[in-house]
């Protein structure tokens, strides 16, 4: 999954596969060596497809329960703009 936005209470992404909207994930955010992981639930999805590209996925995803660590690092992500999500199920 590629992120393509990441604020404090959640994120975009783009992916090949989509969620069902409402369903409960845990994902990796990782930027450079260093990463959290965070529980989103998926709150809208769309599809997208350029002439000749195969279908995409755009997700908004609202983080759940935080904790201080995971804020901050979110934070710092935020500052650093290059942040990857891989999706571990739920």
């Amino acid at each position: 999954m590629r992120v393509r936005d990441l604020a404090p209470q959640g994120m975009l992404v783009e992916s090949p596969t989509p969620l069902a909207v409402g369903s409960v994930h845990e994902f990796e955010l990782i930027d450079g060596g260093i990463s959290t992981r965070v529980r989103a639930t998926v709150r809208h999805l769309s599809s997208t497809r350029q002439p000749g590209a195969v279908q995409r996925f755009l997700m908004g995803l609202e983080f759940q329960n935080l904790d201080i660590r995971s804020s901050a690092e979110i934070a710092r992500m935020i500052d650093t703009h290059s942040v990857r999500a891989f999706h571990r199920g739920a």
